[in-house]
């Protein structure tokens, strides 16, 4: 089958680009405009996932703010989102062999989607100023399916919109978010380590970094 028929989807944060260092300054900055303690990059990281508003609830149920302070919520979720507007990829960068591997598909004629749980405009503004927006026919953010990752929703959508059975799909990702919904929609998937997450490795195929992408992708017919 022409390599053209197929369909690779990529989750983004954690996969293609360490957006880590950004998130966390955000949500410190959202911490911050309750008088709350700053909670650190490690700590941001295992929060990073389930879309900005689930990372600051995280954040502000760390920090003791109740769940029912809708105020202080709303107030905090704004402050994150003024914050990242403007800081979208100061600290972060695009993984090692993430623009080769991309381009390398290309050329091949692959077809590439991205898949994330972060809102559609920041998901194409992170794109954007990693420089390899290019490389994605189309993108899929959290708010643009009614439930995010781990749920298929945004799978369907994806494999819908190009004509592609979940045989002909590969979804490489980093967390259990996307291996949970790779598997409900019936799609292989890749897990790669470099990210924010961990899933059991003896029930899908894992790579270090995108160095061993290839050799992977051939294990699916790419």
């Amino acid at each position: 089958m022409p390599v053209a028929e197929k369909l690779l989807l990529f989750d983004l944060d954690g996969t293609l680009v360490n957006t880590a260092p950004d998130l966390a300054a955000a949500t410190d900055a959202a911490l911050e405009t309750l008088g709350c303690a700053a909670a650190g990059e490690a700590r941001a990281r295992r929060w990073i996932g389930n879309g900005i508003d689930v990372m600051v609830r995280r954040a502000l149920a760390n920090a003791g703010v109740p769940l029912n302070d809708r105020l202080s919520h709303r107030k905090a979720l704004r402050a994150f989102l003024d914050y990242y507007a403007a800081h979208t990829l100061d600290r972060g960068h695009v993984y090692a062999g993430v623009v080769e591997s991309l381009e390398e598909l290309t050329q091949r004629g692959v077809r590439c989607c991205c898949v994330t749980n972060k809102r559609q405009a920041l998901a194409d503004a992170t794109l954007q100023l990693a420089g390899i927006e290019t490389y994605f026919q189309l993108v899929i953010g959290g708010d643009r399916v009614s439930r995010k990752k781990p749920d298929p929703e945004s799978v369907h959508l994806a494999l819908e919109h190009f004509a592609v059975t979940p045989d002909d799909a590969v979804l490489i990702g980093d967390s259990p978010n996307d291996f949970g919904a790779s598997t409900a929609a019936g799609v292989p998937f890749i897990f790669v380590e470099h990210g924010y997450g961990t899933v059991d490795r003896e029930s899908c195929v894992s790579i270090e970094s995108f160095a061993g992408l290839d050799e992977a992708l051939a294990r699916f017919g790419f």
